[in-house]
């Protein structure tokens, strides 16, 4: 395999494994390429596209690290977005597809079935820090089934009073340790 470093007339730069035909230089083997924009890959190449294993981080802090097939995302990868959200999981012809997990905020998450591109399947969305989640079934994108429903929230609030009660009427009492009592007694019933 023959090896490369060259800047192209559009200003993208190349340095790695290529082959040659008559008119062109096809990128095949182990490669980084650099446009002009910023944008940057490196990894494997296949007869002129992204193929195998790679990173490609776009100039607007955008990322995807995973595996390539015929220039599309396919395999397993993970996209990163700059203001938080987050994609771990299958691919495929460059859209979610399969298992995987999206990271919206802090605070909320799905993990499931993909199908091109869309939440679909039987998943688990989860928002509030945990607090309240939907078990179910999804399809293209939306909620398509009565699922189970669960919200922590009254849970948290119910202990809340509860605990409040207990500490105005016995004044010195372990707080604490009556709180992670009831928090065990409880969260058996959920998992």
């Amino acid at each position: 395999m023959n090896t490369v470093s060259c800047t192209f007339n559009n200003g993208t730069n190349y340095t790695g494994e290529y082959y040659k035909t008559e008119d062109n230089l096809i990128y095949h083997g182990k490669g980084r390429m650099v446009c002009k924009n910023g944008d940057m890959y490196w990894g494997e190449w296949k007869n002129g596209e992204r193929h195998g294993k790679g990173t490609y981080i776009w100039q607007d802090g955008e990322k995807y690290q995973g595996e390539f097939k015929d220039g599309k995302y396919h395999g397993q990868g993970t996209y990163t977005w700059p203001n938080e959200p987050k994609y771990v999981g299958q691919w495929r012809k460059g859209k979610f597809h399969g298992r995987g997990t999206i990271t919206f905020t802090k605070d909320s998450e799905y993990k499931g079935k993909f199908k091109n591109g869309k939440m679909h399947g039987k998943g688990a969305y989860t928002w509030e820090g945990g607090r309240k989640k939907y078990i179910g079934k999804f399809k293209d994108g939306g909620i398509c089934d009565k699922g189970i429903y669960i919200d922590l929230s009254k849970k948290l609030d119910r202990e809340r009073e509860i605990m409040e009660e207990l500490y105005n009427r016995h004044i010195g009492i372990d707080f604490r340790k009556i709180r992670m009592e009831f928090f065990k007694s409880w969260s058996k019933d959920l998992f």
